[in-house]
């Protein structure tokens, strides 16, 4: 899911369009999100990830706010001290910028029961905090959270992750919405396509069909091919069997642009023989950790 506004690159602490910080990819550990679905109801599920997003989102604007040095110039002395007065309890000791997941395994490790959890979530400062937050922003560039690789532990508890990522969308979803926030706020977040298809079948689908904000990403031969060429493009030499021997980046690669397979007793184009040993997405391609052997590592 991606907000429609163009965005700085992440690299660049404040670019033409505002704040971008880093993308975060430290997700929280499986046993973080077990934990904090194991304290309630298969009903509430949700809604409690919808509200644990929010604080955590709320709590890492805070600390920008208060510690981002590309952002410190826009908050007041008399602003800086209502925040750590009034929401210290909420806020925790600021003394650097922290991401949001950071702040998601925070929540739940400072609380010991659901009851905990609640009471702190519930807390009607939370609704005052966010205020404040939306009037700070007005004078500050748009921030923008990148908030990826949520997905990579889902395997391990699919149903655990699916009720966490649900949750992550409707909030993004709801702050999108509200006009206070939804212009100077940029979430942008990567759901499994699992997830996007339970959102689909919830009573509340239809707002979402066609919903501008939201990105499919489809990839097919196509599409991979035209990745794993400009992946090529940019290998090292050192990385190559033949630098440079040809125009070809596959044929630089690996100094042939076809594969003999004995089974057929054809020689086959090296592309379709690659390419059809991946599941035709990204990560099968690029990624060391992907099911199948990466074929840039």
């Amino acid at each position: 899911m991606v907000d429609d506004v163009q965005t700085a690159p992440p690299s660049d602490p404040v670019g033409p369009f505002g704040n971008a910080c880093h993308i975060q990819q430290s997700v929280p550990s499986t046993e973080v999100i077990v934990k904090a679905c194991q304290w309630f109801p298969d009903a509430y599920l949700t809604e409690k990830w919808m509200q644990l997003w929010r604080c955590a989102i709320l709590r890492s604007l805070a600390s920008h706010l208060l510690a981002d040095r590309a952002l410190l110039r826009y908050l007041s002395e008399e602003d800086e001290r209502l925040l750590k007065r009034r929401y210290l309890d909420l806020l925790d000791d600021v003394r650097r910028p922290r991401a949001v997941y950071s702040e998601l395994r925070a929540i739940v490790g400072r609380c010991n029961s659901s009851y905990e959890l609640t009471r702190f979530m519930d807390d009607q400062r939370w609704d005052d905090l966010e205020d404040l937050l939306a009037e700070l922003l007005a004078e500050t560039p748009p921030i923008f959270f990148y908030i990826d690789a949520v997905d990579e532990e889902f395997s391990s508890a699919p149903m655990y992750w699916l009720r966490c990522q649900k949750g992550l969308f409707f909030e993004t979803m709801r702050m999108l919405r509200d006009p206070r926030l939804g212009g100077r706020l940029h979430i942008v977040t990567c759901i499994r396509d699992i997830v996007l298809s339970s959102v689909y079948r919830d009573e509340h689908a239809p707002r979402y069909h066609g919903e501008p904000h939201i990105r499919v990403l489809s990839w097919g031969r196509g599409s991979i091919d035209v990745l794993l060429r400009h992946k090529l493009r940019r290998l090292a030499p050192a990385y190559q069997m033949a630098p440079e021997s040809s125009e070809d980046d596959l044929h630089n690669w690996l100094g042939t642009t076809t594969v003999h397979n004995e089974r057929r007793d054809i020689d086959e184009h090296a592309m379709d023989y690659l390419l059809r040993h991946t599941r035709l997405i990204p990560r099968d391609v690029a990624s060391p950790s992907a099911p199948t052997r990466s074929l840039l590592t």
